[in-house]
């Protein structure tokens, strides 16, 4: 079967930015491999990549973390189980609250959660998890009230003057089984001391809180079963995946946000839904991850510019250009069969004319900022 392109056809941002990119086919995107976990071996985390304690933080957790088998297990030799528990004897354990550092105190729940040892600024992130479906509709009892399913990109080993950075794929309310996903970002404020200058997205406002099951339009349902969220950070824009679908966008990339680390886990409300867990919240809550998968852009960006009728797509050379332009009256043009073809631009790319891509073989086209 061969697919033909007809007539002029213009490909621009507004055409292409439903989707996340194909990180695992296109050769610009490189895995990093102290970022990405498939957590199919041995019976807990890679120390080399996780650690069960934060560092410096902001968060004021309600919950002790803890890191036994409980709390932090690997599943099946395939998944993440990271568990939220109560104790009605109470934990005695350490709890990390911004200016005290690690002290032991008591707590009635315990938390596994898991914080990235490395760092990277800008890329392709990607996790999968599922979260059990939240108990019983609206504001009954049986319930997750309290419960929050997270996976942030955080700043968190830092000094206590770096400034405020965090990107939040994940940030649901388990009680009514809504997603929240944001961007924060202040230059003008280290993480200890949020002020006014705080902003939430950028300038776009309206995405303080993009929500599901809500917002029909975006998402219908949080269930149960696996799901994938995932952001694409640039230098000039920052856009967040659900199953591969684009959410909630930025018009800014946020220029000087700090290198950001996993956090991953579930945990208890800390005011931002409104209410905490009371005798009806039913735990142990669970997050089970199949995987987390962090890439970065590899390739050139030169800037260039194609405008040729006569062209010849498959001595495409890989680089970013600045756009490009091919075909005409009279003019053919063909992938190669069995060939995979990845054309990037930063302001469009326009197709004259007939254009084949054959069965067996990929055409696909990115229009976004480049990285270097």
């Amino acid at each position: 079967m061969k697919y033909i392109l007809i007539l002029l056809v213009l490909i621009n941002t507004a055409v292409l930015s439903q989707n996340a990119p194909d990180v695992a086919n296109d050769p610009s995107w490189v895995l990093n491999s102290s970022m990405t976990d498939e957590f199919n071996t041995g019976s807990t985390y890679d120390p080399s990549k996780w650690a069960w304690n934060p560092g410096y933080s902001y968060i004021q957790s309600q919950y002790c973390a803890l890191n036994d088998a409980n709390h932090i297990s690997i599943e099946n030799g395939s998944y993440l189980r990271l568990s939220l528990t109560y104790d009605e004897d109470l934990y005695q354990c350490q709890y990390w609250q911004s200016g005290q550092g690690d002290t032991i105190v008591y707590s009635n729940y315990g938390t596994g959660n898991l914080w990235g040892v490395n760092q990277q600024q800008y890329g392709y992130f990607e996790t999968r998890f599922r979260i059990p479906n939240f108990a019983t509709p609206g504001w009954y009892t049986n319930s997750y009230k309290g419960v929050s399913a997270n996976a942030w990109l955080w700043r968190s080993w830092d000094p206590a003057n770096n400034i405020w950075s965090e990107i939040d794929l994940a940030e649901i309310d388990a009680y009514t089984n809504r997603h929240t996903c944001n961007i924060h970002f202040d230059p003008s404020e280290d993480v200890g001391v949020p002020g006014e200058g705080y902003y939430t997205n950028g300038a776009w406002t309206s995405y303080d809180h993009l929500t599901s099951p809500e917002d029909n339009s975006v998402v219908q349902n949080l269930d149960n079963n696996w799901h994938t969220y995932s952001v694409l950070w640039s230098p000039n824009e920052i856009t967040i995946y659900y199953d591969g679908i684009e959410i909630n966008h930025t018009n800014i990339g946020c220029p000087g946000m700090e290198e950001l680390n996993w956090i991953l886990g579930p945990g208890l409300a800390l005011g931002q839904f409104g209410y905490n867990p009371d005798a009806n919240t039913i735990l142990p809550y669970h997050m089970d991850f199949d995987y987390v998968r962090t890439y970065y852009f590899s390739e050139q960006c030169d800037n260039a510019i194609i405008n040729q009728a006569n062209y010849n797509v498959n001595n495409y050379d890989g680089n970013h250009k600045k756009s490009i332009t091919f075909g005409g009256s009279g003019y053919s043009t063909s992938v190669n069969v069995g060939t995979g073809i990845y054309m990037k631009a930063t302001d469009f790319v326009q197709i004259n004319g007939e254009f084949t891509v054959p069965s067996g073989s990929e055409y696909e086209i990115y229009i976004a900022p480049c990285f270097n």
